[in-house]
Formats: structure tokens, sequence, C-alpha cells
């Protein structure tokens, strides 16, 4: 009897530790997103947005009553959001863009229904921006783009008549732009694409009436395409990602009738996706993102009718209060559990040894 008991309740213990455990390492990655008390100067969508060292430069995008030129600067440190004196040569939307290190290029858009085939260079340092000589090989609108061993690799888009399965390469120090031999699966636009510094990934899209699952990795040393096995979890397009240095998070986005509020993580090592338990405040589409390097920043947005001026904060490690208040509830459970049954196991132990 005494060994059942004393067997029975170190099984307990054991399974209450492995819990315990399993706890603490799913909370610990379970992710936060929370809004930033600074917001948008506008509530707006379809912009784009790189990470320039410190600092956060959203460019264009939309509004209710038209397309914005603006270039709007987002301070995490101070909190500021700060709209710069340097405007657009044009309002536009659905653009893409880099950050070079030193300098920020953005490709086509949309300016009201003209599509937009020009390179734009802006120096955050200077505050001048430039229209390059290079240009697009076509119009294009809803592209991704990268920064990768010195190029800007630019992905899919489509000109209003056709969608694009073409990669661009563009060499800044060169001042060449050229097409690549091989090409997207499929034409699409509407995707987000990131980097890990040796190969990139491009997520979801939309090629004509079709909305898309696919994740292409894409490896700029061997100008290779192909899918991996992994799939998003569902058709999305006007996605947001970023690249965190271990993985890749994708927000949001719309099957082509109705936006989500998903944050999705997908892990090339492993080729797996999940969905997070934290989710963006609403679902949303159009939106744009930066990794600063231990959080993401997500900009406005669009649902329906409605468009945001919010910032939010994903911070991947992050615990929500949620998680917080069931770990404590275990951890108390576990304290009750043991107090209860540590002093009959001693106590049997003893008679035993007696």
């Amino acid at each position: 009897m005494v060994r059942i008991r004393i067997r029975g309740v170190a099984r307990i213990s054991f399974v209450l530790a492995v819990s315990l455990v399993i706890l603490i390492s799913i909370n610990g990655r379970a992710g936060v997103v929370y809004e930033e008390p600074a917001t948008l100067p506008y509530e707006m969508y379809r912009g784009t947005a790189v990470w320039a060292d410190d600092h956060a430069l959203i460019f264009g995008g939309r509004i209710e009553t038209g397309q914005l030129d603006t270039i709007i600067k987002f301070d995490p440190n101070s909190k500021e959001v700060e709209t710069q004196s340097t405007r657009l040569p044009s309002s536009r939307v659905s653009m893409s863009s880099v950050w070079t290190g030193e300098y920020v290029y953005v490709f086509g858009g949309d300016h009201s229904g003209h599509k937009l085939n020009d390179i734009l260079r802006y120096d955050p340092a200077t505050g001048v921006i430039v229209r390059m000589e290079e240009e697009l090989p076509m119009e294009l609108v809803g592209s991704s783009a990268v920064w990768f061993n010195s190029k800007a690799y630019i992905f899919g888009g489509h000109n209003n008549t056709t969608f694009s399965d073409m990669i661009f390469v563009y060499d800044p120090g060169l001042g060449t732009i050229s097409a690549l031999t091989v090409g997207l699966p499929t034409p699409r636009a509407g995707t987000s694409a990131v980097t890990d510094g040796n190969r990139v990934y491009i997520f979801g899209g939309k090629w004509n009436q079709d909305v898309l699952t696919d994740i292409i990795e894409f490896d700029p040393a061997t100008e290779s395409v192909g899918l991996v096995q992994s799939r998003l979890p569902s058709p999305r397009y006007h996605i947001s990602a970023v690249w965190s240095g271990e993985y890749a998070y994708i927000f949001g986005g719309s099957n082509g009738t109705q936006a989500t509020d998903e944050i999705v993580r997908f892990d090339p090592g492993d080729d797996a996706v999940a969905k997070l338990g934290a989710r963006l405040p609403s679902p949303r589409e159009r939106t744009s993102a930066v990794w600063t390097g231990d959080i993401a920043y997500i900009f406005g947005g669009q649902h329906g009718g409605e468009s945001f001026d919010d910032i939010l904060a994903f911070d991947p490690e992050g615990v929500s209060q949620e998680d917080d208040i069931t770990l404590y509830i275990v951890l108390a459970i576990m304290i009750i559990l043991l107090v209860v049954l540590m002093p009959p196991l001693f106590l049997m132990k003893r008679k035993r040894e007696r």
C-alpha cells in the first residue's frame, strides 16, 4: 500500500513538473500585442515602411479622402510621430521598399489610378529624395521587395491588366535593373517578403481571383525558386511580414472577402507554420510592418470601410496578462498539491524505515 501511494505521488509530481515546464515554455513564446500611446497622423493604409537603424519610416498610403505623399517618422524610444518636410514626388499607394543601411528605395505604386514604374531614393540623413534614372521594366502595384547582398529584389505585382511573376534585381551601385530568367511559380500581387540572410520567403498573394496560401522560397545565390511544403493557414493577401532573426511573422491580410486578425509564425528551419495565440486587436489588411531587433511594429491598416491610425507593437517573447494569470493559477495549484502530498509521503517513508 505504501509503495503504491509513493509511486502515485511521484507520478503526480512528475506530471505536474513536466506540465509546468511546458506551460512556461509556451507562455514564454506566446507573444503579446499592444497599442503604442502614439498614433499615426491619419487613419491610413496601403503605405510601405522600413526600419532605418533606430526609427521607422512610412511612405505614402491612403486615407478616406485620397492618397498621401507623406514620409512619416516613428521613434519608438521617444514615442514621437513626425511628418517629414520632404514629400514624395507624387501621392502613391501600394509600393514596395527596402533599407540599404544608408538609403531607402521605393518601387512603383499607384498614383490616382496611374500605375508607376519609378524608383525613388530617400536619404534620411539629409531629407533628400531623388527619382532615379533607372526605372522598373513595367509598372508595378502591390509588389514586395527585400535588400540582399547590396541588391534589391522585387517580386511580382500587377499593372491592372497583368499580374507579374517576374523577379527584378536592382543594383544601385551599378545603376542597373534586370529581370531574372526564373520567376515566381505563378503571377501574383499583394505578397510580403522577408530574408533570413540566405534565402528569401514570399508569402501569399493574389492572382486574378485566386487568393493564395503559398510560401515561396527564393535562393538569390543560385537564382532558384520553389514552394516549401508548409502553407499559410488560409488564403491571404495584402499582408505585412517581418523577419525576427529566427522566424518570419505574418500579420493580418484578407482572403478577398474578409480580413483576419491572425499572426502567423513561419519557421524555415523546420518548414513549419503556426497560428499564434496573440492576435491583432481587430481584423485588418494593407498594413505595413518593421522589425526593430526585438519588436515588430505594425502600422495602420483597413477592415471593410474602416481604417486605422494605431501603431501596434508585437513582442514575440512577451507574455500577456491572461497568460500570466494562467501560469499563476497553475503554480498555486502545484504548491497546494505539494503541501498536501509531501507530509503523507514523508510520514510513510519514516514508517517504512521503522
